[in-house]
C-alpha cells in the first residue's frame, strides 16, 4: 500500500470519528434545549397525578430519550407507550396521547395499522391536527 493511501485513509478514518464526536454533542445540545420545556410538566405529576398534560409529555420526553440518549430503546418505549396509555385513561379523547401511541406504533413496533387507528381518532376530533397529518403522511409513503 502507497503513503498516500495510508494516509488518504488515516483522514477519512478521523473525519468519520470527529463526525459521530459532532453528532453526540449536536444531540446533547439538542436534549439539553428540549428538557427544560418538559421537565416542569413532568415534575407536576408529584404534586398531581391526575394532570393528563404532565403524563402526554412524560411520553414524548422517553420517545425522545430512545432516539436521542444513550439508552435501551425497549425500556424507553416502554415507560412512553405507559406514560401516553395513562394519559389515554385520564383523557380517551387527548390528541397528543393519541398522537405519541402512533409514534410509539411507528417508530418501534411497526404497526402500521394500529398507528394509523391512532391517527385516524385525532383525526376524527380536530381535521387540522398538523401533526396527526405530517404522521398520515409519513404512513402513506410507507
Amino acid at each position: 500500500m502507497k503513503s498516500h493511501q495510508i494516509k488518504r485513509g488515516a483522514f477519512f478514518l478521523l473525519l468519520f470519528g470527529a463526525g459521530f464526536l459532532l453528532l453526540g454533542a449536536v444531540v446533547m445540545l439538542l436534549w439539553n434545549a428540549i428538557l427544560p420545556e418538559v421537565l416542569p410538566d413532568v415534575q407536576a405529576l408529584a404534586l398531581d397525578p391526575g394532570y393528563v398534560d404532565a403524563w402526554v409529555a412524560l411520553s414524548w420526553l422517553h420517545i425522545l430519550r430512545a432516539g436521542w440518549v444513550e439508552v435501551r430503546q425497549t425500556e424507553a418505549m416502554g415507560e412512553a407507550r405507559a406514560a401516553a396509555q395513562h394519559a389515554l385513561a385520564l383523557d380517551p379523547t387527548n390528541a397528543d396521547a393519541q398522537l405519541a401511541i402512533a409514534t410509539i406504533r411507528m417508530q418501534y413496533d411497526w404497526d402500521w395499522s394500529g398507528a394509523e387507528e391512532a391517527i385516524k381518532r385525532v383525526l376524527d376530533t380536530q381535521p387540522g391536527n398538523a401533526a396527526a397529518l405530517e404522521r398520515a403522511g409519513f404512513l402513506m409513503r410507507i
